[in-house]
């Protein structure tokens, strides 16, 4: 019997969670315990990646009925959508782990929070299963309130539940519409695999998608479901604000193309017009918000929905090049947005300020962090040579082919972030002369011990940004074949 690797991946943070439960409530041994409940994860994914067949389908398939009555099964399965999405987080979730900023206040049930976070993102992505899929997906929803409501800023009490009370509705929509589905199919089972052959009325799925758009939108998030995300990003603790731009947001683009797309396709023809004209105003809104911001991490928050905009014009086009795009950039963006707000806890700790009037010459304070924050923010806003570049390039002519206004206005928010960034990054690197910035003596101490470790983290998290600039189909030829089927599916041209 061959080993249940997808099992083994999804349950080694439950290992990590038992671990912590017994081991001393002191943060070396909560760490320790959090890194192995994350770093078996990442190990797993490294052996997936390298014996996965693009030109197939569903691949280290465990399907075993677990509600027959019902027709709820434990179905877990890879393919090229969700791959990438799976490294992504077994990634990400060991560096926040490995990195990060040590917390002094109740280690054991920060780290016990994570580990339930990287617990419910891997079982979101790898469910095949609706119920199963629904269940992981409000797993992650109850310790992301945790970890923003106790860990967080001045604010964290009102961004925590704004955080609830959005994702919380968005739930309760998702929850109706595959009950409905369910119902509707009358095929007596929630397995995503066997409802893509239900026959659903035009009407239905209409009705359905319209359902499915406002619960999964409020994920994304979409304008104008997006006010819960500035507020929850910036008085979240910098590693959780990296897991919550990194991973957290992909939850509602995966759930549009595996759930939305895939079971209610006519429904989601008829209506990817408003998909994209959502997804255009939010990235029009979200970088004219971000060309404002006084400080980095609020900045880069409207930034990422921004992102999160391009990627589900992507999605919402409905053509080949849109669709491989979205999905490559999802992974892309991850990895940058990730970063970013791993360098700005960096400049946080360092220099005891990111308020950007207040930066000075960070070239000179924390030089290897510079150059790296420059990297990052040139990687997001799409420079050649980087994979961000590849992955818009794909996205935006996908929506010159579908509507070319789409593109033209995509185009109008890469305008206005250029001006924001440009403005910005000379004023905090260069302006001022040596000793103008910040009093950064006393704080250079505090993040020496983990320094080393962040730098190493994102000098690796670099390295990826660049091999896939300069040879993107290591991840594009994974989702092509997934593509082509979905495309097939859905009747489009």
């Amino acid at each position: 019997m061959s080993l249940p690797i997808l099992s083994c991946i999804l349950w080694a943070p439950v290992l990590g969670m038992v671990l912590i439960l017994f081991l001393p409530s002191r943060e070396r041994a909560a760490k320790a315990a959090a890194l192995l409940g994350s770093g078996i994860p990442l190990a797993l994914c490294a052996y997936l990646v390298f014996h996965f067949q693009p030109d197939q389908g569903y691949q280290f398939v465990e399907n075993v009925l677990w509600i027959k009555e019902l027709g709820i099964s434990y179905f877990l399965g890879l393919d090229g959508l969700n791959l990438g999405l799976l490294l992504l987080v077994s990634l990400l979730s060991f560096l926040v782990v490995l990195a990060m900023p040590q917390q002094k206040e109740r280690p054991a049930a920060f780290y016990f929070c994570l580990l339930v976070v990287e617990f419910g993102l891997v079982g979101v992505f790898l469910s095949l299963d609706l119920i199963l899929f629904y269940i992981f997906w409000e797993v992650v929803l109850v310790p992301g309130y945790f970890l923003i409501s106790i860990w967080g800023g001045p604010n964290r009490r009102k961004a925590s539940l704004k955080f609830l009370m959005y994702t919380l509705l968005g739930s309760l929509i998702l929850l109706i519409a595959i009950l409905a589905i369910y119902a509707k199919a009358n095929l007596h089972t929630f397995s995503i695999p066997a409802l893509l052959s239900a026959r659903l009325s035009p009407e239905f799925q209409h009705l359905i998608f319209f359902f499915l758009l406002i619960g999964l939108a409020i994920k994304v998030p979409l304008f104008p479901f997006h006010s819960w995300q500035p507020d929850a990003y910036v008085e979240a603790p910098d590693s959780v604000t990296v897991l919550l731009s990194g991973l957290m947001a992909k939850m509602g683009v995966y759930g549009f193309i595996r759930v939305g797309y895939s079971l209610v396709p006519q429904g989601s023809a008829q209506l990817s017009w408003l998909v994209c004209i959502l997804a255009v105003i939010t990235i029009i809104y979200a970088n004219l918000c971000a060309a404002v911001q006084k400080d980095l991490k609020r900045m880069f928050a409207y930034s990422s929905l921004g992102h999160m905009g391009l990627i589900m014009l992507g999605v919402g086009v409905l053509n080949p090049l849109g669709l491989e795009g979205s999905i490559f950039h999802m992974f892309n963006h991850g990895i940058i947005a990730g970063s970013i707000f791993m360098v700005i806890s960096l400049i946080q700790d360092t220099l005891g300020t990111i308020e950007i009037r207040k930066l000075r010459l960070i070239v000179h304070y924390i030089p290897t962090g510079a150059m790296l924050l420059w990297l990052f923010i040139l990687a997001s806003f799409g420079l050649p040579g980087m994979s961000s570049f590849i992955a818009e390039l794909y996205i935006l002519s996908g929506a010159f082919q579908a509507k070319v206004i789409f593109g033209i206005i995509a185009m109008i928010g890469t305008i206005i972030m250029a001006g924001y960034i440009f403005s910005m990054l000379p004023k905090i690197s260069f302006r001022g002369t040596q000793g103008s910035g910040p009093n950064q003596t006393e704080t250079l101490q505090v993040v020496a011990d983990y320094n080393k470790k962040l730098i190493f983290s994102l000098i690796s998290l670099s390295i990826i940004i660049i091999l896939l600039g300069c040879y993107p189909k290591l991840l594009l030829l994974t989702s092509q074949n997934y593509v082509a089927q979905f495309i097939a599916r859905m009747q489009l041209p």
